[in-house]
């Protein structure tokens, strides 16, 4: 028998599984709080489904399965697609704004293949209402996981879609300024733009474009070389929402592009403070449905780790069968009761190992003795204040 896992599988071995699981706890308690409420879409559908609007780079990582009829399937690369079905379908009665969260794995080609994630998505708010509360939310969110101080990267499509409607370059060319930007490959980029035959003003603007980041002190002393409605149009709706959400920590990059080319609005990427690893992101898709949608989604397998070995209370060591095994599972049946973490052991096991592994609080060895039940919950509950 092979023991060889398929590549860019992962494992998730019990530290690591302890984790993500947490995550799932913390953020749907945060979500419900919020009003959102729970779906579970199926892990494939159709492949024209889940892939019509993603884009040509996010298409070509997207595993197809052919079932035994024929129909061309495929595994879900991202949940919002499934998520906005089941908003059009089975909740198509429901009052909006309709406000949904999920957790689920999704699939691509890579390394991982498979990533847990978990977002929100809010339907039927075209509203900037729902722009200020995705995007506290997610704020919150990172907060709710330990992370204080992320850094917001803000954009706006209606940026880039403006300056490319102002130049006179053919579709080839603006998609493959948009995949550079959005792959942030800034080398290529650089030589794209410089080769272009524009204006020199709006060829160095182009230039600094993906080094562009201010804050909102500074947004109005933007000057865009291009003359476009949708421009102006995405500044104002940039300033409203940073006028209601008050987080020192947003920047308005404006060389930021999401993978996905669905987005109509404002865009966002939340990562750690120094700006380095990218924990998850969202924005508005009000034409991917023909329905005003905004939401956002983290994947675990940037989230920063859990540094504790365990959490595991008690370990229980039976020494002997005869005295000490009915007296072990009714006191461990007990605890468990009360909340606590209870590993209970054979005599064989060697208690020293686990002790190693599992990191327990107390170790208790049962030999048939009589146990102070209160003074040993006193004990784990102080163990386990904070």
């Amino acid at each position: 028998m092979d023991l060889i896992k398929p590549k860019g599988c992962k494992d998730y071995l019990p530290n690591e599984a302890k984790r993500p699981r947490e995550i799932e706890q913390m953020l749907s308690s945060l979500f419900e709080q919020w009003g959102y409420r729970e779906v579970i879409p199926p892990s494939f559908e159709y492949y024209e489904f889940l892939t019509e609007g993603i884009g040509k780079e996010y298409k070509r990582k997207v595993y197809k399965i052919i079932d035994r009829d024929g129909e061309i399937l495929a595994l879900r690369p991202e949940l919002t697609k499934s998520v906005g079905r089941i908003a059009l379908t089975h909740l198509s009665s429901e009052p909006h704004p309709l406000k949904l969260y999920y957790k689920g794995m999704v699939f691509l080609r890579g390394d991982p293949v498979e990533i847990p994630q978990i977002g929100v998505e809010n339907f039927g708010d075209p509203s900037i209402c729902a722009d200020i509360e995705i995007l506290s939310l997610a704020i919150e969110s990172m907060k709710r996981i330990g992370i204080e101080n992320p850094t917001v990267d803000l954009n706006h499509v209606k940026i880039i879609q403006g300056v490319l409607d102002s130049i006179p370059v053919n579709e080839d060319y603006k998609e493959l300024i948009k995949g550079t930007l959005a792959l942030k490959n800034f080398v290529l980029y650089r030589e794209v733009i410089t080769f272009m035959d524009i204006p020199e003003k709006q060829k160095k603007f182009l230039l600094k474009l993906p080094l562009l980041r201010v804050q909102k002190a500074d947004l109005g002393g933007i000057s865009f070389p291009f003359q476009s409605p949708l421009i102006d149009e995405a500044l104002e709706e940039l300033g409203a929402v940073l006028d209601h959400v008050e987080f020192e920590g947003i920047i308005v990059d404006f060389g930021m592009i999401r993978t996905l080319e669905y987005y109509n609005g404002i865009i966002f990427e939340l990562s750690s403070p120094e700006g380095g690893e990218i924990f998850g992101g969202g924005g508005r898709y009000d034409r991917l449905f023909n329905l005003p949608a905004i939401g956002f989604a983290f994947s675990f397998k940037n989230l920063p780790k859990d540094s504790t070995k365990d959490d595991l209370d008690l370990i229980i060591k039976i020494c002997d069968i005869q005295k000490g095994l009915k007296k072990s599972l009714n006191l461990a049946k007990k605890l468990r009761q009360e909340g606590f973490r209870v590993l209970v052991l054979p005599p064989h096991a060697d208690e020293n190992n686990f002790i190693r592994t599992r990191n327990p609080k107390i170790v208790l060895k049962m030999e048939g003795q009589e146990i102070d039940e209160e003074k040993l919950i006193n004990s784990l509950t102080h163990w386990k204040a904070p």
